[in-house]
């Protein structure tokens, strides 16, 4: 057994395969390490030994500023997958995902001269978009590209602020609003009507 082999008080890189790593300690895992790592290039791990047939790894990462964590455990016969684990410092950020997997934080909010939008890690995308402007809308179809990439709208509405300071929905005012995968679309069925929408 070489220095560094049994954890606690190692005090070398270790270099073999991590998938057998399975003695209760604190290590430094080398960039040549073998095995499912947890990150390529050196990192810290805890491992935790609970019987010969339930353990856990928890590995840990610096990355420009952010601290990442990713947790797998043994079942008797295999590693399950590495999963992250998330804190207050990378739920907020870019969503992102691989194959249906996430793969980024868990909330992302944005605007730009389009709207505002939310997006889930689970895929989720919520759109807003408040027009301060008088819009003559007199038997007109009106086109609001969104403010965030959308692959299938499951659903569109809103709501609209007359010109006498009513806050009303858009189908209780003779208007209909559909979507698809560019924009929303509000259809004015009432001719002759001019609205002004404001914050």
């Amino acid at each position: 057994m070489k220095v560094g082999d049994f954890g606690v008080g190692g005090s070398s890189s270790f270099t073999g395969d991590v998938d057998t790593l399975k003695i209760s300690g604190f290590y430094t895992i080398s960039s040549a390490a073998t095995g499912d790592t947890a990150f390529s290039l050196a990192h810290s791990m805890i491992v935790m030994v609970g019987t010969t047939t339930r353990m856990t790894q928890i590995a840990s990462f610096e990355a420009s500023g952010n601290n990442i964590q990713r947790v797998r455990v043994f079942d008797g016969t295999t590693w399950t997958p590495w999963r992250e684990i998330y804190h207050q410092g990378s739920i907020l950020g870019t969503v992102s995902e691989s194959s249906g997997t996430p793969t980024g934080a868990i909330i992302e909010r944005g605007s730009n001269s389009n709207g505002e939008y939310v997006k889930f890690a689970d895929g989720t995308l919520i759109c807003t978009r408040i027009t301060p402007e008088t819009i003559d809308i007199s038997g007109a179809v009106i086109d609001f590209t969104y403010p965030a990439s959308i692959i299938e709208p499951a659903a569109a509405g809103g709501f609209m602020d007359t010109s006498s300071g009513n806050r009303s929905a858009l189908v209780a005012a003779g208007l209909t609003v559909s979507a698809d995968s560019s924009n929303w679309r509000v259809y004015i069925e009432n001719a002759g009507l001019v609205f002004s929408k404001s914050k």
